[in-house]
């Protein structure tokens, strides 16, 4: 059987890194960037995401708060990869899959990343 595309959630205020991250996953999945805490609630709500990548600094509060929402229907957590310019707090490093700094991470570094976290969670 076929997988589809895994659609990824970019939650991420930086159109560059935007642009760039999209270049990276490329054929491999599907980027839905949202620019707020508010968009990426909007984006939870209607679609069945197979991550979220997740900065820590946006405009409208804090990445961590995205957390909670991310409980699917049938009470999984949706994979998450913190990237982000800040170092990540403990507590939080504790419930995602990854925490990279942007500036110390590979665009190569980045999609492998990505690739392994969509399949050990598919």
């Amino acid at each position: 059987k076929i997988l589809a595309k895994p659609l990824v959630l970019h939650v991420e205020d930086d159109t560059d890194v935007i642009t760039v991250v999209s270049t990276i996953v490329g054929d491999f999945g599907e980027i839905i960037p949202a620019t707020s805490t508010r968009r990426a609630k909007e984006l939870l709500k209607k679609l069945d995401f197979d991550l979220v990548i997740l900065d820590l600094m946006l405009p409208d509060g804090a990445g961590e708060e995205l957390l909670p929402w991310l409980r699917r229907s049938d009470d999984s957590m949706i994979p998450v990869i913190v990237f982000s310019a800040r170092e990540i707090q403990t507590e939080v490093a504790a419930s995602v899959n990854a925490a990279l700094i942007k500036s110390q991470t590979s665009n190569a570094n980045l999609l492998h990343i990505i690739r392994a976290t969509i399949e050990a969670n598919r």
